[in-house]
């Protein structure tokens, strides 16, 4: 063994020496979202297990992933303050798979265990260590078997009866925003647990406004518009975000003079159907589809952009693609849904409507431009500053 690799493991002895002094147990965080896996709640799992990994505190992820019959098995992954491990499920049937791994897996449990999505709540309420723990559930947003009917959901696995008793039972409660707390309390369970609303925050690794990495968009994406203002969505593109309302104020835009490029990240259900309606209407060349970006990349197609824009139908808890879009300088415009108004400071960091009209006329009146980001604070949404707000709320 090297000299180096010697001094490295004397050194990391001595870092878990001086946390065993300062008496910091490890986090276990159970979570069924985890990336590669979309979604919401993965992220921000993920940013609490940076967070604590840059404060030199451990944690432990206990997840889970797609598998086949060839590759069945469990992937464990290590590096000086994280520990993650995935369990293999097949056919989606997580609610079988998942607890039952949970069960033989006991031993990475700490005093401290964050139950950071519904998939986790109902793993963790099956197996018998639920009456004997205590723990902490994160909620980020409404789970539809509260307000959807299904009979092998609400009667055969009786997810609203779980949801409900893990949720009384848990030592305490994070929200993501004020909106999700609020309907939270009126629809689910009365005010009882101590709670708190922790906003999630923005990898500034990713997003921040230094030009450094290559752009993502080819030259071959421009067209006659190279030369035009850009705007940008960053989205599944599924009908409910406003694809529709958008275009019809990009038209409206051009017929009136204002010739902006539009690029669109992302991939969806309604992808087809919306090319084809923008190549009916003329604007091929104006309106860029990139297909789905990843995070890492998406920096430098804001850096090109003049503002990010967001017309979503859904009530989303908190939008955290916002935040990001303000990291990289964007002003942006969003849709008073639900917690929108808690991401986007109203005529600070961009602007809150309610209509496709008002949407129209800050854009046309160059309201949108005047919008400067330079005083907006970049460090207080990093995700630097979770590791003191999970802790003060566990």
């Amino acid at each position: 063994m090297s000299l180096s690799c010697l001094m490295g493991l004397k050194n990391l002895n001595q870092e878990q020496r001086r946390l065993k002094k300062l008496n910091k147990k490890p986090l276990t965080i159970i979570t069924y979202e985890f990336p590669p896996r979309i979604g919401g709640a993965g992220g921000v799992a993920k940013d609490i297990s940076k967070s604590y990994e840059l404060n030199k505190h451990e944690t432990i992820v206990l997840t889970c992933h797609r598998a086949t019959f060839k590759r069945f098995k469990v992937e464990k992954t290590n590096s000086n303050f994280n520990t993650k491990v995935s369990f293999p499920v097949l056919f989606n049937l997580w609610f079988i798979f998942f607890p039952i791994y949970l069960f033989f897996h006991r031993r990475y449990f700490s005093d401290n265990i964050i139950l950071n999505d519904f998939g986790a709540m109902y793993s963790f309420y099956i197996i018998p260590h639920f009456s004997r723990s205590t723990y902490t559930c994160y909620i980020h947003g409404k789970e539809p078997f509260l307000y959807k009917k299904s009979f092998l959901r609400n009667e055969i696995l009786r997810f609203p009866y779980i949801y409900r008793k893990v949720v009384t039972n848990s030592k305490s409660l994070i929200f993501v925003s004020e909106f999700v707390k609020n309907w939270f309390f009126e629809n689910v369970i009365p005010i009882g647990s101590c709670s708190t609303v922790i906003y999630n925050a923005v990898d500034l690794s990713l997003f921040n406004n230094v030009v450094e990495s290559p752009s993502v968009l080819s030259t071959e994406l421009y067209t006659q518009s190279e030369n035009n203002p850009k705007m940008v969505t960053a989205c599944r593109l599924v009908k409910e975000k406003g694809f529709d309302r958008k275009l019809d104020i990009f038209v409206k835009l051009h017929q009136k003079g204002v010739k902006f490029t539009w690029f669109i990240a992302g991939d969806g259900s309604y992808k087809s159907e919306f090319q084809k309606k923008v190549a009916s209407l003329g604007f091929g060349d104006y309106v860029i589809f990139l297909g789905r970006v990843e995070r890492e990349k998406l920096k430098p197609l804001y850096l090109k952009c003049n503002f990010f824009w967001l017309l979503s139908s859904y009530e989303e808890a908190y939008p955290l693609v916002y935040h990001e879009a303000h990291a990289c300088g964007l002003p942006v415009i969003g849709l008073n849904r639900g917690g929108v108004k808690e991401v986007i400071n109203d005529g600070f960091d961009g602007f809150v409507v309610d209509t496709q009209d008002e949407a129209f006329n800050l854009i046309y009146n160059d309201e949108i431009g005047k919008i400067n980001l330079q005083k907006w604070d970049r460090e207080a949404h990093s995700i630097a500053l979770l590791y003191a707000k999970v802790e003060s709320a566990l």
